[in-house]
């Protein structure tokens, strides 16, 4: 079950996003050192715990993505309106929302959060590339719920740091794996929900099998999620049939004029 993108990748995409986002985030240090995003998240109230809600519901969760564009698959729904979307998949049974803040490559942004987080009381995952500690206290001030580390972004080192500031901030980590060598760089003794990728970052070609190969290396009490490249219910029914706790999926609901009627109809196909 391979999947190839639709119209030529940037070269070198991980680096060149790497390299943007650390360019961004100097600009908005400058702007806003780390100091007034410690004292904004100290007014915030803590939201839902997504890991506790895959703990405690054994049903299978669809965590619904906003997303106006990728690399792969170019413009998706630029006209998409957050709060909007969000109200949709809230009505259709989502369990939980993802949100894209990186401005470049996905043209989602920090505020797409925050104003989803006006609209919804989901839980809501913050979805960038999560290279600075920065970035973790500006999720949690624009409201988000979850954070999403990328193990093949990051050291075991950095990912611990980085899970134990999202503790302090009250945010879930959904840490994402893509091949084998990220598994080395899992801290088991974190509560963690696992996800899957099933989209090569360095050539983002899809093979779904890749979440059974990779979950075979996982504790069988993981929560894991699959992620990317999910168009049907029946491959849901297998991830669930095989011991996974959900999926997050996009661009199925971004390409449909009715989100909420859609995700209805795949829910219920999918219990």
């Amino acid at each position: 079950m391979k999947h190839e993108p639709s119209q030529p990748l940037l070269p070198n995409f991980l680096e060149a996003i790497v390299l943007e986002k650390q360019q961004n985030l100097a600009k908005k240090k400058e702007a806003l050192p780390l100091s007034y995003w410690e004292k904004k998240i100290k007014a915030i109230p803590d939201g839902p715990s997504f890991y506790q809600k895959l703990k405690e519901d054994s049903a299978f969760h669809v965590i619904c993505e906003i997303k106006k564009a990728s690399p792969s698959q170019g413009k998706i729904q630029e006209t998409c309106y957050p709060p909007q979307q969000a109200q949709c998949y809230e009505k259709g049974g989502a369990s939980a929302i993802s949100v894209l803040a990186e401005e470049a490559f996905f043209h989602g942004s920090p505020k797409d959060v925050w104003l989803v987080r006006q609209k919804t009381s989901l839980p809501l995952l913050y979805k960038d590339f999560i290279i600075d500690p920065y970035q973790l206290y500006e999720a949690k001030a624009m409201g988000a719920d979850i954070i999403l580390i990328i193990a093949t972004l990051l050291t075991k080192e950095e990912i611990i740091a980085f899970c134990a500031i999202a503790k302090a901030c009250h945010l879930d980590v959904l840490l994402e794996l893509h091949d084998e060598a990220d598994l080395a760089k899992i801290p088991f003794d974190i509560p963690l929900i696992f996800g899957i990728n099933n989209r090569d970052l360095n050539t983002f070609y899809i093979n779904l099998e890749t979440s059974f190969t990779l979950k075979s290396y996982l504790p069988d009490n993981a929560l894991i999620i699959s992620e990317s490249g999910i168009k049907t219910p029946a491959f849901c029914r297998d991830l669930y049939k095989k011991g996974f706790r959900g999926a997050l999926i996009g661009e199925l609901f971004m390409r449909s004029s009715d989100p909420t009627r859609l995700l209805k109809k795949f829910l219920a196909e999918v219990q």
